[in-house]
């Protein structure tokens, strides 16, 4: 049975491999979630202050209800358009979102390991909201199981995280067939 679970998926073959260790794609999601949460934080004490300026430039009173409001739907709407320009856009045109630029890993599609089309980075975006707001705090509460090293979110939308060394080469990486293992361990088994 699980070996019409394997030929069922289809892997080019210089695909490199998916990335062993998790640690660094969460890392990558957790600086792509500050990012859009400190631009939403920005855009809302930017608001905050400027409803405060026009309700003293006008002399009317300052209903701090109405402005934390406003300030709250504006603060929401900016996360959205920075979560969608980093990881829909930057990763369409540079192959990475920031998050991902800083550890140093890339999306590619799993047919010829490209960049991602507009569509497939849309709708893997849309996932991931999904995935985050909806299920992540489940799998955090241990209520679930979902996800994993080959959970759904592996391959989602015909999209594959790797590491940018193992891009490189081509589907060629060493590491590749010993999981990843440290650069350290790695170099030691390396015969000169």
């Amino acid at each position: 049975m699980s070996e019409t679970r394997e030929a069922a998926r289809p892997v080019a073959p210089a695909l490199p491999c998916p990335i062993g260790n998790h640690l660094r794609r969460d890392l990558a999601v957790l600086l792509d979630m500050i990012w859009a949460l400190l631009c939403g934080l920005i855009v809302l004490v930017i608001s905050v202050v400027a409803q405060e300026g026009l309700a003293a430039y006008t002399g009317s009173e300052v209903s701090w209800k109405m402005v934390g409001l406003r300030g709250l739907a504006i603060a929401v709407v900016a996360m959205i358009a920075a979560s969608f320009t980093n990881q829909v856009l930057l990763t369409m045109w540079t192959g990475a979102s920031l998050g991902k630029h800083a550890t140093i890993l890339r999306v590619v599609r799993v047919d010829d390991t490209a960049r991602p089309r507009f569509r497939q980075t849309v709708r893997r975006w849309l996932y991931g909201l999904v995935y985050v707001v909806a299920v992540l705090p489940f799998a955090a509460l241990g209520l679930t199981d979902f996800g994993g090293p080959d959970g759904p979110r592996h391959d989602a939308m015909g999209l594959r995280i790797v590491r940018r060394s193992c891009l490189s080469l081509g589907g060629q990486c060493p590491d590749c067939e010993r999981g990843h293992s440290h650069r350290s361990t790695a170099r030691a088994t390396v015969q000169y």
